[in-house]
């Protein structure tokens, strides 16, 4: 579901269509950033229980966080970084990156094996919170 929020919030302020209490580029782009840390939240807390650090798929995927983590901080701080310059081109970078960490997620949750079954009885918002605010 989180996955749908992120392409419609992307799709929407990249075409302009207003959306209410977003007033600015600085807004949809710390908007973008918590969606960001709830996607990836949600979707990476069973590997995170059943310590699967080693999957390259995981690896891959963190290595994406750090990236998209230190553009964050560049972009808040005005720190300027080669080929990204203002909270527009950062929202597009970022948008990107959130993007291939949804599909490698995609791609993990198609392979044939699964590393772990994901236990029924914690609840997805349970760990979204639990991860956000720890």
């Amino acid at each position: 579901m989180l996955r749908f929020l992120l392409v419609g919030f992307v799709i929407a302020v990249m075409t302009g269509i207003k959306i209410p209490f977003v007033s600015g580029e600085k807004t949809s782009f710390i908007i973008l950033i918590h969606i960001g840390v709830a996607v990836s939240i949600a979707s990476n807390w069973r590997f995170i229980i059943g310590l699967r650090w080693t999957d390259p798929i995981n690896i891959i995927g963190s290595i994406l966080g750090v990236a998209a983590t230190l553009i964050i901080i560049f972009t808040l701080k005005d720190i300027d970084i080669p080929l990204i310059s203002g909270y527009t081109m950062a929202f597009q970078v970022l948008a990107v990156l959130l993007f291939l960490k949804v599909g490698l997620k995609i791609l993990q949750d198609r392979k044939k094996e699964s590393l772990t079954q994901r236990p029924d009885f914690i609840p997805d918002i349970f760990c979204l919170v639990l991860g956000y605010f720890f």
